[in-house]
C-alpha cells in the first residue's frame, strides 16, 4: 500500500495549492488509476464512471430542490418571514433575536446555503435589531449562527449529497435530521434568553405588541411557501412520492407560489435557473471526481486496509470518532459542506459504518451537523466573515457573539453522540 501513499500527497498537494477540490480530485484519482492498471483498462473505467455519475435517477433530486430553493429565495419570501416572525415575537424581550433565528433558519432551508442565508439576513435584521439598541455580538452571533441549523431542515442539499454519495435513503436523513434540528432552534432560543438575562443591556427595548388581527395578516404573504413545503415533507414521509419526485413537484410549485404571491419576476427566474445550473454542474463534477478518486482507493486497497486498522486498534471506537468529527470540525472552517462530504466519504464512511460499526444514517446527521459548526468556529468561520462584511461589523465582535451559539451547538452534538436515537429513532420511524 505504501507505493501508492504519493498519490494521496498529490491530493492534498493541489489542495493547499488552490486547485478546486474536482479538479484535484480527478487528477490525482486518475493518475493513480492508470499506475495502478495502465491507461488502456483504466479508460473504460472513466468512462463507465462518468456516465453512472450522470445518470442515476436519484441525482436529479439535486438540480430540482436547488431549482426550488433559487425561485424562493428570489421572491419576496425572505422578507415576508421575518416581518411575520417579528410581528409575533418583537414584544417579547429577545424577540427580534428570536425572530432572526427563525427566519435565517427558514432563509437557509429555503436557499439550501447557510452562507446565502447568512448574508441576506445581515442585511435585512442587523439594521433593524440596531434600531432597538440591540448589542452587535448579539446580533452578528444570531445571523451567523442562526442559518446552520437549516442543514437539518429538508430540503438539505448536503443530506442529498450524503445519501447518493453512499446509496443511503435520502428520506431516511431527513427525518434522522428533524429532531437534532429542533433540539438547535431551542438552544438557540436559550442562547438568547440567557445572554438577555445575564446582560439585560443586549438585548435592547421591544416592539410594541401586535394585535391579534395585525398577526393574523402578517401570516398572509408567507402561507402559500409554509402550505408548498408542509405538503413536499408530507408527501415524502408518507410513501407519496419519492424525494426525487418531491423535487420536481417543489420546482414547480416554487416557481408558481413565487410568481403569484410573492414577486418572482422574469430576471428572477432567469436568476434562479442560471444559478441552478451553475451549482449542480459544481456538485456533479465534485461527485464524479470523487467516484474516480473512490474507486482508485477500492482497487489498491487502500480503504479496506484502513478499515481493518483502525478495527485492531485497542482504542475506544468513541475515541477515534472523536477524533474524526474534530477533523471534520476543523475542514468545516475551510471546506464548503459538500465538497468536505464528497472528498473525505471514500475514507470516512466505510471506516466509521464497516470498521466502527456506527448507523450510516446517524454518521450523515452528525458529520452535516459538525461540518455547519465548523462555518462559524473561530478564527475562519466562513459564515461569521460573510455576516460582518455584509454590514460592516468588526470580525472579532462577530466570531464574539458567535462563540456563544457554537457552544450550544456543541452541546447539542453531544448529545447526538451520547444519544443516537436522536436521529434514528425517527429516521427509522418516517425514512
Amino acid at each position: 500500500m505504501i507505493e501508492y501513499i504519493p498519490f494521496l500527497a498529490l491530493l492534498i498537494v493541489l489542495i493547499f495549492m488552490g486547485i478546486p477540490i474536482a479538479w484535484s480530485l480527478l487528477i490525482s484519482g486518475s493518475t493513480g488509476l492508470i499506475y495502478v492498471l495502465g491507461i488502456e483498462r483504466a479508460l473504460p473505467i472513466f468512462a463507465g464512471t462518468t456516465y453512472g455519475a450522470v445518470a442515476q435517477y436519484t441525482f436529479s433530486t439535486i438540480p430540482m430542490f436547488l431549482l426550488m430553493a433559487n425561485f424562493l429565495s428570489r421572491s419576496r419570501i425572505t422578507d415576508d418571514l421575518f416581518h411575520a416572525i417579528q410581528v409575533w415575537t418583537g414584544h417579547i424581550k429577545g424577540g427580534l433575536a428570536m425572530a432572526t433565528t427563525f427566519a435565517n433558519g427558514g432563509m437557509a432551508a429555503l436557499s439550501g446555503s447557510s452562507a446565502a442565508a447568512a448574508a441576506t439576513m445581515s442585511k435585512i435584521a442587523v439594521p433593524e435589531m440596531r434600531k432597538y439598541d440591540y448589542d452587535d455580538r448579539l446580533s452578528m452571533g444570531t445571523v451567523s449562527a442562526a442559518g446552520t441549523f437549516a442543514v437539518m431542515i429538508p430540503p438539505s442539499i448536503a443530506l442529498i449529497v450524503y445519501g447518493i454519495y453512499t446509496d443511503n435513503s435520502i428520506s431516511a436523513l431527513f427525518a434522522g435530521g428533524i429532531i437534532p434540528g429542533i433540539l438547535t432552534i431551542i438552544s438557540y432560543i436559550c442562547v438568547i434568553y440567557i445572554w438577555g438575562w445575564v446582560n439585560p443591556d443586549a438585548i435592547g427595548t421591544v416592539t410594541e405588541k401586535a394585535t391579534l388581527n395585525k398577526r393574523i395578516k402578517a401570516l398572509g404573504p408567507i402561507y402559500p411557501a409554509v402550505i408548498l413545503i408542509v405538503f413536499i415533507l408530507g408527501g415524502i414521509y408518507g410513501g407519496v412520492f419519492t424525494p426525487t419526485e418531491a423535487g420536481a413537484l417543489g420546482a414547480a410549485g416554487s416557481l408558481v407560489v413565487g410568481t403569484v404571491f410573492s414577486g418572482l419576476r422574469l430576471p428572477g427566474i432567469s436568476e434562479a435557473i442560471e444559478e441552478t445550473l451553475e451549482v449542480t454542474v459544481m456538485i456533479f463534477m465534485i461527485l464524479l471526481s470523487a467516484l474516480i478518486f473512490g474507486r482508485f482507493l477500492v482497487l489498491t486497497g487502500i480503504t479496506p486496509t484502513l478499515v481493518s486498522y483502525i478495527g485492531d486498534l485497542a482504542v475506544s471506537r468513541w475515541m477515534i470518532m472523536s477524533i474524526i468529527l474534530f477533523i471534520y470540525l476543523v475542514l468545516g472552517t475551510l471546506i464548503s459542506q459538500s465538497a468536505l462530504l464528497i472528498l473525505t466519504l471514500p475514507i470516512a464512511y466505510p471506516l466509521v459504518t464497516n470498521g466502527l460499526g456506527y448507523h450510516p444514517i446517524w454518521f450523515g446527521v452528525v458529520l452535516v451537523k459538525t461540518g455547519e459548526i465548523g462555518l462559524v468556529t473561530p478564527p475562519l468561520g466562513l459564515n461569521v466573515f460573510i455576516s460582518a462584511g455584509s454590514v460592516d461589523v468588526d470580525v472579532d465582535i462577530a466570531f464574539s457573539g458567535a462563540l456563544r451559539f457554537v457552544i450550544a451547538d456543541l452541546v447539542i452534538l453531544a448529545i447526538m453522540l451520547g444519544f443516537p436515537s436522536t436521529v434514528t429513532w425517527l429516521a427509522s420511524s418516517l425514512g
